[in-house]
């Protein structure tokens, strides 16, 4: 199917096209000039998007984890909490794939602790999350944690 410009839709495809766009789909599209495009990523999983704390989430799982995350830094508990971390993983000078963790931080050990946010735990999105973490482990010597 080619592009559509949002102009040249008759108006009931295009309620269905901005109805799409409010819940969040990616819709690829241009207007009659061929350059403005309208592209929303769809969440995986159809997740609710939810902003705390100045962050926006892919989920209410992943927000709920974040706020858990900030309890226990302020308690002392963890130190350096970073979240969406990203980790090249590189074999023999060539570079595989980059992993991007929801979460990491130093617990009271002073380890490094990776954590990932997962509400399905099947499909394609969800293999391609156990190899990254094989690769972390093996390469960076790092055990993510699924929560």
């Amino acid at each position: 199917m080619g592009r559509w410009a949002l102009d040249q839709m008759n108006p009931a495809m295009r309620q269905q096209v901005e109805a799409k766009l409010r819940q969040g789909a990616t819709i690829r599209t241009a207007d009659s000039d061929g350059k403005r495009r309208i592209e929303m990523p769809v969440p995986k999983f159809r997740n609710k998007r939810m902003v705390y704390d100045g962050h926006t989430f892919d989920s209410i799982k992943e927000a709920t984890r974040w706020r858990e995350l900030r309890y226990l830094q302020a308690a002392k508990e963890i130190t350096k909490l970073e979240r969406q971390v990203s980790f090249e993983l590189n074999l023999y000078g060539i570079e595989l794939c980059v992993y991007v963790a929801d979460f990491a931080y130093r617990n009271k050990v002073g380890e490094r602790v990776v954590e990932d946010v997962k509400g399905m735990r099947h499909g394609t999105v969800y293999r391609m999350f156990k190899i990254k973490a094989a690769l972390m482990l093996a390469l960076h010597k790092i055990k993510v944690v699924e929560i």
